[in-house]
């Protein structure tokens, strides 16, 4: 009788379990599925509950009510099975609240929980998901595995997630695998070989702050390790421009010898320089928040905009002379608290771009200095953002959990 094999998935003997999950998947009998919820949300048995959730998966069953008794099930293992399972509800009608239920287990006392989040999540590119994979970058960065599975969901993302994370203030001080995630990720964009990418890479590690000195080192270290393993040969990652501080990156003491092998490897022609423009007219008070908007420019937004504003081919559009930073503050202030992804064109250049989101980084006073200091250089001559503006956008969009498209952004004022 059907009863007997639904019973033996509670069986003590993993054979009996194995095989009566095997009989009812072949059988694709879907009467037995509210049989099989029973036993799932009520089953007296770990593993008996864990079996008639994969059942359900073998039958095509996979009922959001159901999962979400299994994400709060006293065992981990029926808890990780229920991750892995949900995975299509990621990207379904209801993935915003899959997503949130799955927030909650990065903080799950087994690591066999964090570390089915991280592999499910990782393959989610949206704001929301990254959000999810870098808190667990911050609170499990310690566990190799961890690691691992974050860097193997975000491939192509690597950099876009190491700029992420060198602007958590989480992240300035080090802790165990921080600099293992960050090396790791620097191997990654090393690995990807896109030349826009590569040189940011470096101008990131130029310009960490000396507080953040542990971070310079781990890029450093990523890009090194990365190279040497692939057994570069001189001159074999081409750069169209020497990247921006390298300078000064080069004669760190500490890292000279590093640097000096990475100069071998990774070759450039010569650098572009800004054109000189007239200073903008700002009172005072403005004038001071541009002037910590270049502060802030200069820590998080360099390695891929430049120092010159023009960005970096295939990877950041510019800024300089760029419809998006002198047209609507509405839309500029948008795409700095939620991300924008997709593809957009800037200053008569088309990118495909996944900029993430700042808003959970900077808050509304630091979003206007940035601003107000990119709408006023390189010859961009653009009001001021107030902070007040900044506080009603953030507002107006706080449920708001993915990153913008051009075709949304062009429907704001």
């Amino acid at each position: 009788p059907i009863e007997q094999v639904i019973a033996a998935l509670s069986h003590a003997n993993g054979f009996w379990r194995d095989t009566a999950q095997r009989l009812l998947v072949e059988r694709q009998d879907k009467s037995v599925i509210p049989a099989l919820r029973t036993l799932m949300t009520s089953g007296k048995t770990p593993l008996g509950r864990m079996h008639a959730l994969w059942t359900l998966d073998g039958l095509g069953d996979r009922d959001a009510a159901t999962l979400t008794v299994a994400l709060a099930d006293q065992d981990a293992r029926v808890r990780a099975a229920a991750i892995r399972i949900g995975e299509a509800l990621l990207s379904g009608a209801n993935s915003a609240e899959w997503q949130t239920a799955i927030a909650k287990l990065i903080a799950d006392p087994d690591p066999r929980v964090h570390l089915q989040v991280a592999l499910s999540v990782g393959g989610v590119a949206d704001g929301k998901a990254d959000a999810q994979l870098e808190a667990l970058a911050i609170a499990h960065a310690g566990e190799p595995l961890i690691r691992d599975a974050l860097l193997s969901g975000l491939a192509g993302r690597e950099f876009a997630f190491l700029t992420r994370l060198t602007s958590n203030p989480a992240f300035v001080t080090a802790k165990p695998g921080y600099d293992g995630m960050i090396a790791g990720l620097a191997g990654c964009v090393i690995v990807e070989n896109k030349p826009g990418k590569v040189s940011a890479l470096l101008t990131l590690a130029a310009t960490q702050a000396k507080d953040v000195g542990w971070r310079q080192d781990a890029i450093v270290e990523g890009t090194w390790a990365a190279l040497k393993a692939k057994n570069s040969k001189p001159g074999s990652v081409k750069l169209k421009t020497k990247p921006d501080a390298w300078d000064s990156l080069a004669a760190v003491a500490k890292l000279k010898a590093k640097t000096a092998e990475i100069a071998q490897w990774i070759v450039w022609d010569g650098a572009i320089a800004a054109k000189p423009v007239e200073a903008a007219k700002l009172d005072p008070a403005q004038q001071k928040r541009f002037d910590k908007g270049k502060e802030r420019y200069l820590t998080l937004c360099v390695a891929c905009h430049q120092f010159n504003g023009l960005g970096l081919a295939g990877l950041a559009p510019p800024l300089a002379d760029s419809e998006w930073v002198e047209g609507s503050e509405q839309r500029l202030t948008r795409i700095v608290l939620n991300g924008v992804r997709g593809e957009i064109s800037a200053a008569g250049v088309t990118f495909n771009v996944e900029m993430p989101p700042l808003g959970t980084a900077l808050d509304d006073m630091a979003i206007a200095e940035i601003l107000t200091y990119v709408r006023n250089e390189w010859g961009n001559r653009s009001a001021p953002v107030e902070t007040s503006t900044v506080k009603a956008i953030r507002t107006a969009e706080s449920k708001r959990g993915e990153s913008w498209t051009v075709e949304e952004l062009m429907k704001v004022p």
